[in-house]
């Protein structure tokens, strides 16, 4: 959380830091800017009305830190690095509600059952990572990708994931994912989108969608931040699906933000993005067959329903992100079929 309010919150202005420009970097800092989110009313009432359990991505520190390597676009650190990190995570975990384990109390990850058939695993994807491999570039090829050793999860955290999903009794096996696991290609096998998510760390995301298949675990969705953006779709070991490709053992729900800018909106702003989200979503899907859905248009939220035979997901978007009046809708909607890792988009 470390950039101004055109990325956490695309309707606020973010004045916290000493320069009033939302570059905060010490505790007190941190916590006038926690102190600003949670005053919003929007957000007091979301926290009144519903249970809620977060976990972090980069910039509750700073913008693509990868573990305890810096990111770069913090052109100044008024404070070293990894005092930068503790206090950031001081920060919220004074402020956020996670899924708490009393014998790891600074863990993030965990799980926690929701009714009687879900259980959510939530992950942290930035606290044990590598770092991004080939200097993160967009859309550029990078074989580093590919390398083996390489982790999002690190060793301890893998270990129990694999183990929880294996020993989950639930229905429904819902991982709260920061950082989108199927492929975002521009052109085929070729360029990535962006290294910072599992595509640059494809070792280890075969190494774990292999394991989901090869113990015959059921029904795993994984729900997913970071990109701003609507996708949804089926999740293979390759990240790929198509010919020569590996089954899908999966499904991914990708959430759109609410006042966060995703792709089309950092190219166009608001008002533009249709001119840019129609061909940006036709590039994703002509050249992601996995991505069975793409809309890079409206921001919003995601409302799932686990069934005894059946997961529904509905993407509900809000007409325009800077009317504070405005009115929602259903973007679309998906089912996928106990047993079978396949998103079907609905009329």
């Amino acid at each position: 959380m470390c950039r101004p309010g055109n990325y956490e919150s695309g309707a606020r202005t973010d004045t916290t830091g000493p320069n009033k420009d939302g570059d905060v970097q010490s505790l007190p800092e941190y916590r006038d800017k926690y102190r600003l989110y949670h005053t919003d009313p929007n957000l007091l009432r979301l926290r009144e009305t519903h249970s809620l359990f977060a976990t972090w991505d980069d910039h509750e520190v700073e913008d693509n830190y990868a573990g305890d390597q810096p990111g770069e676009a913090t052109p100044v650190h008024r404070v070293p690095f990894l005092q930068r990190r503790a206090t950031g995570y001081q920060a919220f975990f004074e402020h956020m509600p996670i899924v708490r384990d009393a014998a790891a109390p600074d863990r993030v990850y965990g799980s926690v059952k929701l009714g009687r058939h879900a259980e959510l695993f939530v992950l942290d994807q930035r606290r044990c990572r590598t770092d991004q491999p080939c200097g993160d570039p967009v859309a550029q090829p990078c074989p580093e990708a590919e390398s083996p050793g390489r982790t999002m999860l690190g060793a301890e955290q893998k270990a129990w994931f694999t183990g929880a999903l294996a020993s989950s009794s639930a229905t429904w096996k819902l991982v709260g994912n920061p950082l989108m696991v199927m492929a975002l290609e521009l052109v085929p096998k070729g360029a990535s989108f962006t290294y910072d998510s599992w595509d640059g760390y494809k070792a280890e995301r075969r190494e774990l969608l292999d394991f989901i298949g090869a113990r015959g675990i059921r029904d795993v969705a994984f729900l997913t931040g970071d990109i701003h953006t609507f996708f949804a779709g089926n999740v293979t070991p390759s990240g790929r699906e198509g010919p020569g490709e590996p089954a899908a053992v999966a499904t991914e729900f990708v959430g759109g933000a609410i006042t966060s800018q995703g792709i089309a909106d950092q190219y166009a702003g608001e008002g533009g993005a249709p001119a840019v989200a129609f061909p940006a979503d036709a590039v994703v899907q002509a050249n992601n067959p996995h991505i069975r859905f793409s809309n890079q248009q409206y921001k919003g939220y995601c409302v799932l329903e686990a069934r005894p035979n059946e997961l529904l997901v509905q993407y509900k978007s809000l007409r325009a992100v800077l009317q504070p009046r405005a009115t929602s809708f259903t973007l679309a909607r998906f089912r996928v079929a106990r047993g079978t890792p396949s998103v079907q988009v609905l009329a």
